[in-house]
């Protein structure tokens, strides 16, 4: 007989920032990880347009920090756009959460793109590659997939996003 055991971590849910529908707008996390939101560009879960106000719940998950296995979801293990299994090192991952004003979950519209920015730690920078893959966590499959590219900029990585959940800026290996 197996076993598996399982750690949860429970975040708490809180609002970053709000940007106007019409106007989008940037969020910026006290850990310096930013989000850029278009405007016109959201759509409740069922593909309806939003417009209103959205408030963006992010977290930064820190590669250096002791604890971010037990706060990431999955673990780093993910699939290439060539859908092979690869194991990651993480450079640092965002959790961004778009919420209406009635509570109502929203994302990206289809055709739409969101610029994120990472910070990296002080510990990773000399090592970080100019370019690196980004990675989203499909909640579905429970496993990161490949999508994506972020690109070094000073102590930061910035890439395009269609959609949120988590994202991740990761070296396969």
């Amino acid at each position: 007989i197996g076993f598996n055991r399982a750690f949860i971590t429970m975040m708490s849910a809180q609002t970053t920032g709000t940007v106007s529908s019409s106007s989008g707008g940037d969020v910026t996390h006290n850990s310096g990880s930013m989000v850029s939101l278009p405007a016109n560009a959201y759509v409740d879960e069922f593909g309806n347009n939003y417009t209103g106000m959205v408030d963006v719940q992010m977290v930064y998950l820190d590669p250096s920090g002791a604890d971010i296995l037990d706060q990431m979801p999955g673990n780093l293990t993910a699939l290439e756009s060539d859908n092979d299994f690869v194991a990651l090192l993480t450079y640092g991952m965002i959790g961004v959460e778009l919420v209406g004003s009635g509570g109502e979950s929203l994302q990206i519209a289809s055709g739409e793109e969101a610029e994120i920015r990472m910070p990296i730690p002080a510990i990773g920078l000399a090592n970080a590659p100019e370019s690196i893959p980004l990675w989203h966590f499909d909640e579905e499959e429970g496993v990161w997939k490949e999508d994506g590219n972020a690109s070094l900029v000073g102590n930061e990585y910035i890439g395009t996003v269609s959609h949120f959940s988590f994202w991740n800026c990761d070296i396969p290996t």
